[in-house]
């Protein structure tokens, strides 16, 4: 028998027994990679496309058939057609007014949890607002508050929860996702126009409220992440740039979609305004159906990488697009007037 201590073993000894460790322990942590690495790009990563993508059909339909009943509330009350366009704006604000919030919130509780109190939220808004279609004030707290942060909470969860079971068909599974709720704005206009025309905004507000309900809680009750990911929400990366853009793009895109039936009502006459107004929307379908997945195989060209330089190739055939819209808006408005601060 030895009296030699552990601590009088040689350092070789100890480096052998150190490097065995180390060796055992990242072959451990590698095999528990791969276990938790299986379910992904898998059939479970669909229900959540799928749910996600249902969720943003009828949530973004919602929010583009606004003109249509705005349109129709100016027409049979006192209220203005420039006044009811800011209730749709305060609605489409809350998108990205309470991003940092909600994403606050899917952190502490979970994807599902944050995306069925957006759904509760979103039904409850239009369900209410069918008996205040005459009081513009209470329009603004069930249509503009209610369903306005109901979507907040709903579209952010929609928008990551499928990036987390993802990794080599990140790409396609966003256009499936944003391609649901391009297809929602084009069809859903369309047929609230049709239940407008018939059954009157009243009942197209509870229509629509009762849709919301049946279509986005058990989307949300499918909205889990996996196991192996903690609750979370992309990283920013760019966070100065991202706000800027963020403000621009605000500015822009809620002014024209507000601006668009008041300015459809004062070229062709408000009383003329339901029928032109689907005429119009329905030629952005096109762009609606095939802009997010031309974007999404774009970005899916990036292959696994994750840095911004993933997306630059789809902003910049978003850019472009945009760009080609301003020339034609301008060759028009000078073909009318020359005097581009001229009203007519």
């Amino acid at each position: 028998m030895s009296d030699e201590k552990p601590s009088d073993r040689p350092k070789p000894f100890e480096r052998a027994v150190q490097q065995s460790d180390e060796e055992s322990g990242a072959e451990n942590n590698q095999d528990s990679a791969m276990k938790s690495d299986h379910h992904l790009d898998g059939w479970r990563g669909w229900i959540v496309v799928t749910a996600s993508a249902s969720s943003l059909f009828v949530f973004m339909g919602v929010i583009y058939s606004w003109g249509i009943l705005q349109a129709d509330l100016a027409r049979k009350s006192n209220m203005s057609l420039t006044t009811l366009t800011f209730v749709g704006s305060l609605a489409t604000s809350f998108m990205t007014s309470i991003c940092i919030f909600v994403g606050k919130a899917v952190r502490k509780f979970g994807y599902r949890e944050t995306a069925i109190a957006g759904a509760l939220l979103l039904g409850l808004g239009e369900f209410v607002s069918s008996w205040v279609t005459h009081h513009l004030g209470a329009l603004f707290v069930t249509h503009g508050v209610i369903f306005g942060v109901g979507g907040g909470l709903t579209i952010l969860p929609c928008s990551t929860a499928p990036l987390q079971w993802f990794r080599k068909r990140r790409g396609l599974a966003t256009g499936v996702v944003f391609g649901g709720g391009s297809l929602g704005a084009a069809v859903m206009g369309v047929a609230t126009n049709s239940m407008v025309g018939r059954i009157g905004a009243p009942w197209t507000f509870r229509v629509l409220g009762f849709m919301l309900w049946a279509v986005c809680l058990p989307a949300a009750c499918l909205m889990k992440q996996p196991a192996s990911t903690q609750n979370s929400v992309p990283k920013l990366q760019c966070m100065g740039v991202l706000a800027v853009f963020a403000v621009i793009n605000g500015i822009g895109c809620g002014s024209f979609f507000s601006l668009f039936p008041t300015v459809l009502g004062s070229v062709f006459g408000q009383q003329n305004t339901m029928g032109v107004l689907p005429i119009m929307w329905g030629g952005w379908f096109f762009g609606f159906f095939f802009g997010t997945p031309i974007a999404a195989q774009l970005y899916a060209l990036a292959g696994t990488r994750t840095d911004t330089a993933a997306y630059r190739p789809a902003a910049y055939y978003a850019g472009a697009m945009s760009a080609i819209g301003i020339v034609f808006s301008v060759i028009l408005r000078v073909r009318r007037a020359k005097d581009l601060f001229a009203r007519i």
